[in-house]
């Protein structure tokens, strides 16, 4: 029994030194702006114009449409999905556009060849590089907790934390699965976009998913899309969610993560690169 202890602490320290790397990544990347501080206060300006021309969308829709909402109810729930679905989705498709590029341009090979994962190399990067975003959510977190305490039972406050964890992981999934198609493509852009608005769209950024048809809820549920945003935010929120619907959400964060590492694999096959 004493020498397992020795490859144990091996194996922590080998643990520590890669989260200590991931974290190294993130705070270089995160430097950058220091040395450009403007560079810091407009992407600062112009995610709050983002979340403002949202908001004023919302307002006039609220006034002149028949559907009727509140409008507080609204307010309550983009500052949420501003602090809390920015802390879970802020890396975007960050990685896979960076994964896309570096394949490219031959750059990907000496990801590859670090003593980490190459996709969590580029999810540390994106991290440290929306690091003032990560910090504008924060203070919309704290506004929101102030302005709508969350309201949760004992059950539903157990489940949000597998909730978050699981939306973690399917974000993850999703850039390694875009990333996966675009070593395939000459020109990875379309497919791209073409996930960051069935993202924003599915998960509940653009529109709540309770103002949809119950048929077209019914169905973005059992997709990974709604755990992504909007299933934690309208637990926080105080919004009624099918217990089918947290099921499956945490459900996906498990499975997700699998049939994406199985196409990353299958593309990397695919992928050469030529040169020193």
């Amino acid at each position: 029994m004493r020498g397992m202890k020795k490859p144990r602490k091996i194996l922590a320290g080998m643990k520590f030194n890669k989260l200590k790397t991931y974290y190294l990544i993130s705070y270089y990347s995160a430097s950058i702006y220091r040395e450009y501080p403007l560079e810091f206060f407009m992407a600062i300006l112009n995610r709050v114009l983002s979340y403002s021309s949202l908001l004023l969308f919302w307002f006039i829709t609220a006034r002149f449409s028949s559907v009727q909402f509140s409008v507080n109810e609204i307010i309550t729930y983009y500052l949420y999905v501003a602090s809390v679905g920015e802390l879970i989705l802020g890396i975007g498709i960050g990685p896979a556009s960076h994964i896309a590029k570096d394949s490219k341009y031959g750059q990907l090979s000496a990801k590859l060849l670090l003593p980490i994962k190459e996709i969590g190399y580029y999810v540390a990067h994106i991290i440290g590089q929306k690091m003032h975003f990560n910090m504008l959510a924060v203070a919309l977190l704290v506004v929101a907790v102030a302005v709508n305490p969350p309201n949760l039972s004992l059950g539903l406050g157990l489940m949000l934390i597998p909730l978050l964890i699981s939306a973690i992981s399917i974000n993850i999934s999703f850039n390694k699965m875009v990333a996966a198609i675009a070593i395939r493509t000459i020109d990875p852009s379309g497919i791209k976009n073409i996930f960051a608005h069935i993202i924003r769209f599915a998960g509940g950024f653009l529109i709540p998913l309770s103002l949809l048809p119950v048929l077209a809820q019914a169905v973005l549920f059992s997709l990974p899309f709604a755990n992504s945003i909007y299933i934690p935010v309208a637990l926080l929120t105080g919004r009624a969610v099918p217990p089918y619907a947290i099921v499956l959400g945490i459900l996906w964060g498990f499975m997700l993560p699998v049939i994406a590492e199985y196409a990353w694999r299958r593309s990397l096959k695919y992928y050469e690169a030529v040169g020193l």
